[in-house]
C-alpha cells in the first residue's frame, strides 16, 4: 500500500468509523456468534502473496463485525465503560505514526516530556495531593501504564522490595528469603481480582479483608486491623493494601494511587494513571542499566526514564491521547460527561426504589454504578430469581449487564457510564427489567 492508496483508504475507514458511532445503538449489543465461529471463515494459515486492500477490507463487515461485542452502545451497561472520543482516536493515529518503543527520554523527547506534564495536570485536576506531581517535595510523579492490574503489579513490587529493605537489613540471603516467603498482599473481599492476581505473580500470598452488608460491602478500618493482627500472629508479614475508596486527598497518606482514564474520560483504551509519593522506591524496585540503555541525560540524572517505572522496557505514546482529550473537552466538559453518568445511575436506582414489591438495592449507586436484586421469599428463591433475569436480559441481546456474588448473594450490575447512555435508554432497560420480572412472578 503506498500513500495515495493509503489516503483512499484512510477517507474510508473514517467515514466508517463515524458511521459506526452514529449507529452503534441500532446494533445488537452482545455478539451471538458460537465459541470457534472464526476458524473456518479464515485461511488455515498466512497468504504467500499480499492481497488487495479491497479484499481485506471486505472481510472487516463480513467475518469481524460479527464478533465484536458493541462497548459504544448505550445499551452496554455490565461493564465499567471503556470510553472513546473522536480526539482520543486522532492521537492514536499520530501516536501509531510515530511508532516507537520510547523506553527513555532520548528515544522520543516529547514523549517523555509529554507524559511527565499531563500527569501533573490530571493530578491537579482531581485535586491529589502536591507529593504526587513531578516536582513535589517527596520527589513523586506520575506516568501512564496499560491497565490497572499492571499498575497494581508495578507497585506491590516497589512495596515488596520497601518492606523488605526495612526488615531485613543485616540478613544474609537465606534469611531474606525466609522472610519474602511470609509476605502478604492484602485487598477487599468486595473490590477488584488484579490485586490477587497481582500477588499470583509475585509469589506472595493474598487474603481478601472481611466485608459485611451493614458496611455496604466497603472495607473498613476495623477489618484491616483485624486481619493485620490475625496474620502476624501466624507470623505472616502483610506488606501491601489496595484500598478501592474515595478518599480525603489532604492527608496524603498512600503510597501510590491509581484509577483509569481509559473508563470514564474519554480516552481510548489503555490508558491507566498511576501516581507515586515518592518515586525512588520504584525505580529502586524496577530500574536497570545495560549499556545499551545508557546515555548521558540518564546517567547524570537529568531526565525521567519511565522503563524504570514500570515491568516492560518498551512503552507506547499513551499521554498524547490524554493530552487531546484534556484540551479538546476541557476541565468543566469531564466534569459534566462524568457527571451525568453519575445522575443516571442515580436515576436508575430511584426507579429500582419506585417498585419495591420486586426489587431491592443491593449497594446503593456509587459513581454510575447500581447494583440490586430481586425480591423473593428467602435467600435461595432471591438468587434464583436474580440469576434468571440476569440471564434472560443477556440473551435478548437488547442489553448486556453483568453480575457479582458477595457473601453468597446474587446481584445485578448496572453501569451508566457509557458515553452515549441517555435517560431514554435508563427508562427502557428499567422497563425491561419491570416487565420480565412482573412475568416470571405471575407465573
Amino acid at each position: 500500500m503506498d500513500s495515495a492508496q493509503f489516503r483512499e483508504a484512510a477517507r474510508t475507514a473514517i467515514n466508517e468509523i463515524t458511521d459506526y458511532y452514529d449507529n452503534v445503538s441500532s446494533q445488537r449489543v452482545v455478539s451471538d456468534v458460537k465459541p470457534g465461529y472464526l476458524r473456518p471463515l479464515l485461511p488455515s494459515s498466512a497468504p504467500l502473496e499480499g492481497e488487495s486492500w479491497t479484499d481485506i477490507h471486505a472481510d472487516i463487515e463480513s467475518k469481524i463485525l460479527p464478533g465484536i461485542t458493541h462497548w459504544a452502545s448505550p445499551r452496554f451497561m455490565a461493564f465499567f465503560p471503556c470510553s472513546s472520543s473522536y480526539p482520543a482516536a486522532l492521537a492514536e493515529m499520530y501516536s501509531n505514526t510515530f511508532n516507537g518503543a520510547h523506553f527513555n527520554w532520548i528515544c522520543s523527547p516529547a514523549v517523555t516530556e509529554l507524559e511527565t506534564i499531563v500527569m501533573d495536570w490530571l493530578a491537579k485536576a482531581l485535586g491529589l495531593p502536591e507529593c504526587y506531581l513531578s516536582g513535589g517535595s517527596t520527589h513523586g510523579g506520575g506516568a501512564i501504564h496499560g491497565s490497572a492490574s499492571e499498575a497494581i503489579l508495578t507497585v506491590m513490587c516497589a512495596a515488596r522490595d520497601k518492606y523488605l529493605a526495612a526488615v531485613t537489613k543485616g540478613m544474609n540471603e537465606d534469611a531474606v528469603w525466609h522472610v519474602r516467603s511470609k509476605l502478604v498482599a492484602l485487598g477487599s473481599a468486595g473490590s477488584h481480582s488484579s490485586t490477587k492476581k497481582a500477588a499470583q505473580v509475585l509469589g506472595v500470598r493474598f487474603v481478601a479483608i472481611p466485608v459485611t452488608e451493614e458496611d455496604g460491602f466497603a472495607m473498613t478500618g476495623r477489618a484491616v486491623a483485624k486481619t493485620v493482627a490475625e496474620l502476624r500472629a501466624q507470623g505472616l508479614e502483610p506488606f501491601y493494601l489496595t484500598a478501592t475508596i474515595a478518599f480525603d486527598y489532604t492527608n496524603a497518606d498512600f503510597h501510590s494511587f491509581n484509577f483509569n482514564p481509559h473508563k470514564w474520560m474519554l480516552t481510548t483504551f489503555d490508558c491507566s494513571a498511576v501516581w507515586v509519593r515518592s518515586r525512588a522506591w520504584l525505580i529502586e524496585s524496577l530500574s536497570i542499566k545495560p549499556p545499551y540503555l545508557r546515555n548521558q541525560f540518564s546517567d547524570n540524572e537529568l531526565v525521567t526514564d519511565y522503563r524504570d517505572w514500570q515491568i516492560p522496557l518498551g512503552r507506547r505514546f499513551r499521554s498524547l491521547k490524554l493530552w487531546f482529550v484534556l484540551r479538546s473537552y476541557g476541565i468543566r466538559g469531564l466534569q459534566a460527561h462524568i457527571r451525568n453518568g453519575v445522575t443516571l445511575g442515580e436515576s436508575l436506582q430511584a426507579k429500582l426504589v419506585s417498585r419495591p414489591d420486586l426489587f431491592t438495592i443491593f449497594t446503593a449507586a456509587r459513581f454510575g454504578l447500581v447494583t440490586f436484586r430481586v425480591k423473593g421469599r428467602n435467600e435461595k428463591e432471591i438468587n434464583a430469581r436474580t440469576e434468571e433475569l440476569y440471564e434472560w436480559v443477556n440473551r435478548t441481546g437488547e442489553f448486556y449487564l453483568t453480575s457479582t456474588i458477595v457473601n453468597d448473594k446474587f446481584a445485578i450490575r448496572v453501569c451508566t457510564g457509557v458515553e452515549r447512555v441517555r435517560e431514554e435508554h435508563v427508562q427502557r432497560i428499567f422497563d425491561v427489567l419491570v416487565e420480565r420480572t412482573e412475568a416470571e412472578l405471575e407465573d
